[in-house]
């Protein structure tokens, strides 16, 4: 149990960012009666932790669609115009006056260019965007996962309490009831005054322990409606049973389906091609590049008449290859060969941890099935111990103190089997989560 704790309450410092959004800030007529399905709904469309990594999502798609760009040809226009002063031109004796440019200078083209081959840098360059983009598209992924797992845990924990605190007011009107019976007693003389005052101090346990289920269902109630977006002035409540339906557990299945489901682990291989990816386009750097060019326009400056706007073209090839660049390129190498080799190890420090989370969550739901078991046999028992007592308490045979250690002893074994169900569900929900079974909530 400590260990769910401990992973939710990381998922809930996470949690801490998400305030709610204006969309669910209306009036409503009565309770919004929520079911678990209505409230994950909820959680998809209002976070905004889950709205902000799904524009981080957004902008990483558009800058891989940038590098793709770049590889379709680049035309623009261009339009100059330029003033000449004093104008350059010579006079030859005889001859008149020669100009080499006219004073009004005027250019307008359009340019096309194309790289016609660089060693795969610019298409590296771009599938290293590719893969950036998708493992931040699975990074949202997992964060989706987080939230949705800590909402069922909220949900469940309030649906805990208020059973709880069913099962405590039961305990609380039992022993009221023989209180009253106990006071009688005492005023006939059949009991004694520190009869009176134990079943009293035991009304008091009973309220304060109802008292602290009702503040923590109070912060439950304010967790899920964070969550969820749900303003302070519309009023809810949650509806459902733990209800345990016992799953066949396959650790190999288990363990397969998250090696290749879990959104951590994609995000991971993702990175690790992104910077393979990146070092072929770094080390393309060294190689030459061959680029083609056409441009097409008017301008004037041509020989003999100078003013006169002509129709151009122009169209050619560039070759480019780098010789020294002070061990720039050299270094770059050597950085992209480290990240890579990083993303690599991150990888399988990721796989390793994916693995281990499985069989733990596994171990868990093992466990909680066990004390599921016990639970019912425990509420049994102590069922046929109440049932007892009452008959050997109106026989005289027990006290009230008896009759009342029974009755309280039956309450403990209820709330035992409410949280041992509850931990089952939970458990069942993290190893599902851990193998990166998803589901498709609709509202």
């Amino acid at each position: 149990m400590k260990k769910i704790f401990t992973i939710l309450s990381v998922m809930a410092v996470l949690a801490q960012a998400s305030f709610c959004s204006e969309l669910v800030n209306q009036t409503s007529n009565g309770n919004k009666e929520l079911t678990l399905e209505k409230t994950i709904s909820m959680l998809i469309e209002n976070n905004l932790a889950l709205k902000d990594a799904e524009q981080s999502a957004q902008a990483a798609i558009a800058r891989s669609k940038q590098k793709a760009g770049e590889l379709l040809p680049q035309i623009d226009i261009q339009a100059s115009y330029t003033k000449l002063s004093p104008d350059p031109e010579i006079a030859f004796p005889g001859f008149g006056t020669i100009q080499f440019f006219p004073e009004q200078n005027y250019d307008a083209h359009i340019t096309a260019k194309q790289t016609l081959f660089d060693f795969g840098k610019k298409w590296d360059s771009y599938k290293a965007a590719k893969y950036s983009s998708e493992a931040v598209q699975n990074n949202t992924t997992a964060v989706k996962s987080n939230l949705i797992l800590q909402t069922q845990y909220t949900y469940y924990s309030i649906i805990l309490l208020q059973k709880s605190i069913e099962v405590q007011e039961q305990e609380l009107n039992a022993l009221r009831e023989y209180l009253d019976i106990t006071q009688k007693k005492l005023a006939s003389g059949s009991a004694t005054s520190f009869d009176v005052l134990t079943i009293q101090v035991k009304v008091e346990e009973a309220k304060n322990k109802k008292v602290d289920l009702e503040n923590n269902l109070t912060k439950q109630s304010i967790t899920l409606r964070r969550l969820i977006c749900l303003s302070d002035d519309i009023p809810f409540t949650v509806s459902g049973e733990l209800q345990v339906q016992q799953e066949k557990v396959d650790a190999g299945y288990f363990v397969s389906l998250a090696l290749t489901q879990r959104p951590e682990l994609k995000a991971a291989r993702n990175i690790v091609m992104s910077s393979k990816m990146q070092l072929g386009s770094t080390g393309s750097e060294r190689y030459p590049t061959i680029n083609l060019f056409y441009e097409y326009g008017y301008k004037n400056a041509y020989f003999p008449d100078m003013s006169a706007i002509l129709e151009n073209t122009v169209a050619g090839a560039q070759f480019e290859m780098p010789i020294f660049s002070g061990f720039k390129t050299y270094n770059k190498v050597k950085e992209a060969k480290a990240n890579y080799a990083s993303t690599q190890s991150k990888e399988k420090d990721i796989e390793n941890m994916v693995v281990a989370e499985v069989k733990q969550a596994i171990s868990d739901v093992e466990t909680n099935i066990e004390k599921i078991e016990a639970a019912e046999i425990h509420v049994k028992l102590a069922l046929e111990a109440v049932t007892q007592a009452k008959v050997r308490f109106e026989n005289g045979v027990i006290t009230n103190l008896d009759m009342i250690n029974a009755q309280t002893a039956l309450d403990e074994a209820k709330l035992l089997q409410l949280q041992a169900n509850f931990n089952y569900i939970i458990s069942m929900d993290m190893l599902k989560k851990a193998a990166g079974i998803t589901s498709d909530i609709k509202n």
